[in-house]
């Protein structure tokens, strides 16, 4: 081979290595690229998946955020659910506390009504003085004189409850020739106002004025409650006489006296005045204690002997209503006063319109009675009367001794908070539930007088209209309602309409 040709294949294979030499770098570039494509996408990749990461993760939060925000809704409303039925609990058996109280109460009354009732001989007295003076020397000296010591009369009582109101009323019994007494002695002003609008069973009064003094205002408003809660008839014990040895200043006194009992609608002339000084008596001056022995038998002749209950005109309140088959309607409750027997008529009345019925049967522990009187739980058959015609809150009553009324006026002392009362005070155009014997009838109060309010723990004089008629007559008691329990006590003053 010659040297051309040598040097031809030479270049040939130069250039053939060149090619290949070239080709390797463009694959290489080409792995590169390859690679980085590679790593472009896994990077890409990459993102995409912390994106859907991220968002899943949202997901998870937010339904988990959901279901804590509705498990707290259902929490929520499951504790309000909760607060509200206990609150509703509370209402019902505060409510039901209440009726219970008034069920104890009125068998206290009757227990107590049914003792003076038992015999004509037996007289409840209240005494009652003006709180800065020594009113209570009088009952001490009255002990001492008829029990012959101190023990019958606790003039330092522990405080009790009268109808779930707080009182420091002591009891006492006297005995004279001719009757026995409970005197009822109240141990200051407020607890004296609250014992004549809470529970006035008594039968007349002896009302305590310093010679010195003459009437406060504490004894002003005694009088005033005492006529309008029914009494008639006090007797007045003129004390501390032996410290004036002017007569025309007693005498003066006495003038003042009557022209206030006149005030009050007591007897002006005839209403015995002893004068006395409890004080001396207490000490055993005789002079002084023939004056305690001459105020009981004012007593004895002045004041009436009390009508026993079943010798009143015949009352009962209707607590439940009832259809006995092949009997017609049956209504339940307590006999307040007189008494029933078989084809009486008696009248309806209270609620609505009064209408007539004759008694068909008498029935009492499942027996069938004759008659029945005061203090009897019976069921009375009613003759041409619907179930649907009468209902509780009404009364049955003798024809034409009690009428039923919307608008009367009334004393009442309003609970404290310590006594289960209000924290506010009552105030003008105040709504309120009445409760008369068993019924509940909403009413608008009306303050009278010169105040505007009437504060827990006070007392008043209001005026009310009721949105239905009641049965009812001066000296009826009734308690004021609010959320199911009692917030206030009263006696009817006036009927107006």
């Amino acid at each position: 081979m010659n040297n051309n040709e040598e040097q031809k294949l030479n270049t040939e294979q130069q250039v053939e290595n060149t090619i290949n030499q070239q080709d390797i770098n463009n694959n290489f570039t080409n792995q590169q690229v390859n690679v980085q494509e590679v790593n472009n996408n896994f990077e890409q990749s990459k993102k995409k998946s912390n994106k859907t990461a991220i968002i899943i993760v949202t997901i998870i939060l937010s339904i988990i955020l959901l279901f804590v925000g509705l498990m707290a809704l259902v929490f929520g409303l499951f504790f309000a659910k909760t607060n509200s039925m206990i609150k509703e609990t509370k209402e019902i058996i505060n409510k039901n506390i209440n009726d219970i109280n008034d069920l104890i109460d009125k068998d206290y009354v009757y227990e107590k009504n049914s003792t003076v009732s038992g015999s004509s001989n037996e007289v409840n007295i209240i005494l009652v003085g003006d709180e800065n003076q020594n009113y209570k020397d009088l009952a001490l000296a009255i002990s001492k004189s008829f029990n012959g010591d101190l023990k019958g009369t606790k003039l330092n009582c522990p405080e009790s409850r009268l109808r779930g109101i707080s009182t420091d009323i002591c009891d006492d019994d006297i005995s004279t020739n001719s009757r026995k007494y409970e005197m009822m002695i109240p141990g200051n002003y407020l607890s004296s106002i609250k014992k004549m609008i809470v529970d006035h069973d008594y039968h007349g009064a002896v009302a305590v004025i310093s010679a010195k003094e003459g009437p406060t205002s504490q004894i002003k408003e005694y009088l005033s409650l005492l006529n309008k809660s029914g009494v008639s008839k006090v007797v007045i014990y003129l004390d501390e006489c032996d410290s004036l040895k002017d007569e025309s200043k007693i005498t003066n006194v006495e003038k003042e006296i009557r022209n206030l009992l006149n005030t009050y609608a007591f007897d002006k002339d005839n209403t015995p005045i002893i004068r006395g000084a409890a004080s001396k008596a207490l000490t055993g001056d005789s002079k002084w204690e023939n004056t305690v022995k001459e105020l009981m038998n004012s007593l004895d002749q002045w004041i009436d002997n009390p009508q026993k209950d079943d010798e009143k005109d015949f009352l009962m309140s209707i607590e439940d209503v009832f259809t006995i088959t092949g009997r017609g309607t049956v209504v339940t409750g307590r006999i307040e006063s007189g008494n029933i027997k078989l084809d009486d008529e008696v009248e309806i009345v209270g609620i609505n319109e009064t209408r007539k019925s004759v008694i068909k049967g008498i029935e009492m522990f499942r027996k069938q009675l004759d008659t029945a009187v005061a203090g009897d739980n019976v069921g009375l058959q009613l003759s041409d009367v619907l179930r649907s015609e009468v209902e509780r809150g009404q009364v049955l009553a003798k024809v034409g001794t009690i009428k039923p009324h919307t608008k009367f006026s009334a004393t009442v002392y309003m609970l404290s908070e310590k006594e289960g009362g209000k924290t506010t005070a009552m105030t003008q155009n105040y709504e309120a539930k009445y409760y008369f014997r068993t019924s509940d009838i909403e009413g608008k109060t009306i303050i009278e007088g010169e105040k505007e309010s009437i504060a827990p723990g006070g007392h008043g004089d209001i005026s009310v209209e009721l949105s239905k008629t009641v049965a009812m007559k001066k000296g009826d008691s009734f308690s004021i309602r609010e959320n199911g329990k009692t917030i206030g006590v009263g006696i009817v003053t006036k009927i107006i309409d």
